[in-house]
């Protein structure tokens, strides 16, 4: 081997070069992860009066490197909406999601732009959220926990019905507010792939 001295400096550029590459490779996470817990909460024209109902575990598939989200999406069958009462279940199954042709697609959600969050610190976050299959913004804060392989999100935001051409329903008298506020959180661990 030749002494450092004699070897040519192009040389030693491109190793350094190489060497700093391999120290700093970056990896993305695409994983299932699951919503664990997903709660939504309608307001009504009487203050005692709230509709309040949950969605159970679901599976949604995330893409984060490091710390940024790249990639999320997720969909929901209608069925899945639960109030703890049948009958109401029904009636905001028929008034809010089924379309005029009498299906009830999922509800979808897909981010709409890479999100970069710190651990425990609010982030807003962006996405396009379909419902009755009208497409629309949605909004929440999430505080973020974990990076990569072990990443959990804490998120609140509102539906606003109108946009997704949603006229609020009312039954004897009750009538729901236009916006439903919705809590949920997040979890997954994944298997490292590189970029």
């Amino acid at each position: 081997m030749l002494p450092t001295h004699q070897i040519p400096t192009h040389t030693l550029l491109v190793l350094s070069l190489s060497i700093f590459a391999l120290s700093h490779n970056s990896y993305a996470v695409s994983f299932q992860g699951n919503i664990e817990t997903l709660r939504f909460e309608a307001k009504t024209n009487i203050p005692a009066v709230k509709v309040i109902g949950e969605v159970p575990k679901t599976t949604i598939s995330l893409n984060v490197d490091g710390t940024e989200l790249k990639n999320a999406e997720t969909k929901i069958p209608v069925d899945d909406l639960k109030t703890g009462m049948a009958i109401r279940d029904r009636h905001m199954k028929e008034r809010i999601f089924q379309t005029p042709d009498g299906k009830f697609p999922d509800i979808k959600f897909v981010l709409s732009g890479p999100v970069k969050f710190t651990a425990g610190t609010e982030t807003l976050v962006k996405g396009l959220l379909t419902i009755r299959g009208t497409e629309a913004e949605f909004l929440s804060k999430c505080v973020f926990q974990g990076e990569g392989l072990t990443f959990a999100a804490f998120c609140k935001g509102e539906v606003e019905l109108s946009k997704h051409q949603i006229a609020p329903p009312s039954h004897l008298g009750v009538k729901v507010q236009p916006k439903v506020t919705l809590a949920f959180h997040v979890r997954g661990n994944g298997n490292e792939s590189k970029k």
